[in-house]
């Protein structure tokens, strides 16, 4: 006989809320509304369904995003609401949590109000249970970036974000990435600006990554940007699966050069890129597979001077 309970004072397959769940897998067997496959409200602080997840409303629960997250515990869900929410500095603290929005991205504003930093920043090694969905960050000024900041070896999973309307005051886009292998699928970065001389939208420096089904659309400079949706920066290997690029300022696609950089662009789609498609640098490895590319060059007036192309690269790589 198996001791269910683990107490030899009590009946094996014993059940002490009666919910039809036995002591061994009912995580809280003193209350008959906690059990596996329990329904487990966006409004509760309690694990009904025992799948080890606190779920945190906002602004139920908390008022911000913010509050949330720095009330949760590792592992716990931040459930928001549709609506607008003016946020300053989200830091996760090496928390690892679920934060999404509960209707989705079209219905769920988070505009950053904190001048000089991002909206969200993962830089205490977050791992990849460390997910960001469903939400639309807007409005964020930032002399960093902007939206989200990932850095020091964080590698969270971001997936079906918008990140429009944001500024960077420097080069390290509205997305920055330095080291770590963060993922990014169905995110949208559309109409964001700089005014560095790097990029516009998503920047990657000495980290892998992989961009599934992402699109990068109207990114522009304020006075120009040498890669207006994508830089590969010093040493980093970035996979592009099922993209669109198009009206993107200058190139839409850099690789720096800078160390070793490698960039492998898959089934995607780049085009009205107002200079060119892609610039390649020394020390670049740049792989183009079954991609169109279409529509990229210098408008006829203009006087940036030479080097209008599709692709210029001055390293090493395969078209197919």
């Amino acid at each position: 006989a198996v001791d269910d309970d683990c107490d030899a004072d009590t009946q094996d397959l014993f059940d002490g809320d009666a919910d039809g769940h036995y002591c061994s897998v009912d995580c809280d067997d003193g209350d008959a509304t906690v059990y596996p496959g329990a329904p487990d409200p966006e409004s509760s602080r309690v694990d009904e369904d025992c799948d080890g997840l606190i779920q945190w409303l906002v602004p139920t629960d908390e008022a911000t995003i913010g509050d949330a997250v720095a009330a949760a515990a590792d592992g716990d869900r931040v459930c928001v609401l549709p609506g607008t929410y003016p946020e300053a500095t989200i830091d996760f603290g090496g928390k690892n949590l679920e934060v999404l929005g509960t209707a989705g991205a079209a219905q769920t504003f988070v505009e950053g109000t904190t001048a000089g930093d991002f909206v969200f920043r993962y830089v205490t090694m977050e791992g990849a249970t460390s997910i960001l969905r469903d939400l639309t960050i807007t409005r964020a000024v930032a002399a960093d970036g902007g939206a989200v900041e990932i850095v020091g070896g964080a590698s969270p999973h971001l997936q079906d974000l918008v990140s429009t309307g944001c500024h960077s005051a420097q080069s390290e886009g509205v997305v920055w990435v330095e080291q770590g292998t963060p993922g990014f699928e169905r995110v949208v970065f559309d109409a964001n600006d700089t005014a560095g001389v790097w990029t516009s939208a998503l920047r990657v420096d000495d980290a892998v990554v992989t961009l599934d089904e992402c699109d990068f659309t109207n990114n522009t400079g304020i006075t120009y940007a040498y890669y207006g949706a994508l830089m590969v920066g010093v040493d980093a290997d970035v996979t592009v699966r099922d993209a669109w690029f198009s009206g993107n300022d200058y190139f839409a696609i850099g690789l720096s050069g800078l160390g070793m950089t490698v960039l492998t662009i898959e089934d995607s789609v780049i085009e009205d890129s107002t200079f060119g498609a892609i610039q390649a640098g020394t020390n670049t490895v740049l792989t183009v597979e079954r991609t169109e590319i279409i529509n990229n060059g210098l408008p006829s007036n203009s006087n940036l001077g030479n080097g209008s192309s599709a692709i210029m690269s001055n390293g090493s790589g395969t078209l197919d």
